[in-house]
């Protein structure tokens, strides 16, 4: 339990009470990565047909999108904020998270790493989905996720043991689109980027 909330808390988008990492040991905060530039609006596509999902009864996810409006940024100082929509295959509500990523730089493998939270008000500084971004090839991208999604959605108490992540909903593959392809949560994002009721949500 403890390595898994370790995984939920290493992110540094967030500056709740709960930091289990020190920021010294991420290096400085940058985000010039080939996944997702700091400088760039973005938006990521990944939706499973009925055969996919035949083949893997036991996966959740049915599609993601990932997406955010950052070229108003200039430079590579900054987090990259993003929102991610999230659908399941046993219910018709969607979760919708807001976050931001930093460049991840302690593993061999850079990638970016990305807090989400759905609870802007309750348990925001815990109950949040960490998703290591990697670029897969040129124009997608490979997500990880670290917390098992059915605790995400459902805000379950932090005090209780975080599920492990299945392994069918675990590594998704998205591919770049056109930004009107994304379903921007109205209120939260403008053509100049996150608005403030976007950054109210952010612990």
């Amino acid at each position: 339990m403890r390595r898994m909330r370790l995984r939920l808390w290493t992110f540094l988008g967030f500056t709740g009470s709960v930091l289990l990492v020190p920021l010294a040991a991420m290096g400085k905060e940058r985000t010039s990565s080939s996944a997702i530039p700091a400088g760039a609006d973005f938006c990521f596509l990944r939706k499973y047909d009925g055969e996919h999902l035949r083949s893997r009864p036991h996966q959740l996810v049915t599609s993601i999108q990932l997406m955010g409006r950052n070229a108003w940024k200039t430079g590579s100082s900054d987090n990259v904020y993003a929102t991610l929509l999230v659908s399941f295959r046993d219910t018709p509500k969607r979760l919708t998270a807001h976050g931001s990523c930093f460049l991840e730089e302690v593993s061999r493998t850079p990638s970016l790493l990305c807090g989400f939270t759905p609870y802007p008000t309750q348990f925001a500084d815990v109950l949040q989905q960490t998703l290591y971004v990697r670029e897969a090839t040129s124009g997608q991208i490979e997500l990880q996720a670290a917390a098992d999604w059915r605790v995400i959605r459902e805000d379950k108490d932090p005090d209780e043991p975080y599920g492990k992540v299945s392994t069918d909903d675990e590594i998704f593959i998205l591919k770049a689109q056109p930004i009107s392809d994304c379903e921007f949560p109205k209120g939260f994002w403008s053509k100049n980027g996150p608005t403030r009721k976007f950054l109210g949500t952010l612990p």
